[in-house]
């Protein structure tokens, strides 16, 4: 069964279907063309927006809706639930459907007072591997399923919003000494927003120590993608007044195994990659890891943003990177690929992991990442200060 992220965007004004709390039947005011996505006008701010996902453009009724029904009255291929708290758009992405197939998304809305609206049915759409409409994202909460600690075979064929939970060894113990708890999680404690987070966890004092990350494989090969997703480090995570020497956040690979990975590293920002180097054009040198979580880290949740763009002739490929809204680095016209066709013909699949150089605090320490969103179209927003598009608050 797929599974529905729903998330907040930007209020946008949308037409008709006014009402006051209670005193009208609620109207969901449009679908929209992006079918992973609706509308709703509820000036009174309240009540829950029911969707289900079925393969039939036959409307189910209100109450089979709410009750995550088709028109059948058989279980719909997914179904999702949106608390609403403020008028707007609202933005619902949906995870986990078979390409190939025309789906259709219907809608009910019901008030705090259980008034109800009519059913709105979206127009037809498909969906592209872990893509729909362009977009992939994750905030880990399918609760009934992550592994907590995982190990065995198991965990090499649990795949959860598209991501292959990759048992190993690791070297890494948690904080209460246990042994076994080397390889990452999905625990309660790492989410910024949600139920979960992706928990990693990070040693001491020396290099390379830390638990082994799980893997996003794209049905098909990406010329370019977007990425944002929140990061934190434990309050008290040192790299020493300088730094790391390196950290390196993502494995991104392309389709020949080379990579691409972004990093702080030596006082600034860049992308290490296998093929051709460190590229960067670097906002500013001065800025580094300690400006944005602190002298030791802060413990909070950070926005990390990064663009990609597989270069086709060794001339036109591009590396981008944003920190709270702040562009870190920006690298264009570059060679990505080496000259590599295959590293050329595109990215393949990205590793949640992480590197790094010497921490220099004492114990072991966590590190956090949750809310990911993946575009491989061109994004909603734009970077003010550079005009770049990125996905920003979607």
């Amino acid at each position: 069964m797929g599974r529905v992220i729903a998330q907040t965007h930007n209020p946008v004004a949308q037409g008709g279907g006014i009402y006051s709390g209670g005193t009208s039947v609620p109207t969901v005011v449009s679908v929209l063309s992006n079918p992973t996505g609706y509308s709703v006008d509820t000036t009174g701010s309240n009540g829950i927006l029911y969707s289900v996902v079925t393969t039939s453009a036959t409307a189910p009724t209100a109450q089979q809706v709410i009750d995550g029904e088709d028109h059948l009255g058989t279980a719909a291929i997914t179904t999702s639930t949106k608390t609403i708290t403020a008028s707007g758009f609202n933005l619902s992405l949906v995870f986990g459907l078979s390409t190939s197939t025309n789906y259709y998304r219907h809608f009910c809305h019901v008030e705090a007072d259980t008034t109800r609206s009519a059913v709105s049915t979206s127009a037809v759409f498909t969906h592209d591997g872990e893509f729909t409409d362009g977009v992939w994202g994750t905030d880990f909460d399918a609760a009934a399923g992550y592994p907590v600690e995982c190990s065995g075979d198991a965990c090499d064929t649990n795949n959860l919003d598209s991501i292959n939970w990759i048992a190993v060894s690791g070297t890494v113990g948690g904080p209460d000494g246990d042994a076994t708890k080397e390889d990452s999680e999905a625990l309660a404690a790492a989410n910024n927003s949600g139920d979960y987070g992706h928990r990693m966890w990070i040693g001491s004092s020396a290099s390379n120590q830390q638990s082994f990350g799980n893997r996003l494989s794209f049905t098909n090969l990406q010329k370019e993608i977007w990425i944002k997703y929140k990061m934190r480090y434990e309050l008290g995570f040192d790299y020493g007044a300088t730094g790391p020497a390196y950290d390196k956040w993502l494995y991104i690979y392309a389709a020949a195994g080379s990579w691409i990975i972004p990093e702080p590293a030596q006082g600034r920002f860049w992308f290490a990659t296998s093929t051709n180097g460190q590229l960067a054009d670097n906002i500013a040198d001065s800025i580094d890891w300690t400006d944005f979580f602190g002298r030791t880290s802060d413990g909070l949740f950070h926005d990390i943003e990064m663009y990609i763009r597989m270069d086709t002739d060794q001339t036109d490929g591009a590396l981008r990177m944003f920190i709270d809204d702040i562009l870190v680095c920006d690298a264009n016209n570059i060679d990505i690929s080496g000259g590599n066709a295959d590293s050329q013909a595109g990215i393949d699949r990205m590793t949640l992991k992480n590197n790094q150089a010497q921490p220099d605090h004492s114990g072991i320490k966590y590190f956090d990442q949750d809310n990911f969103r993946i575009f491989n179209k061109t994004p909603p927003n734009i970077h003010g200060p550079s005009g770049y598009p990125i996905i920003g608050d979607v």
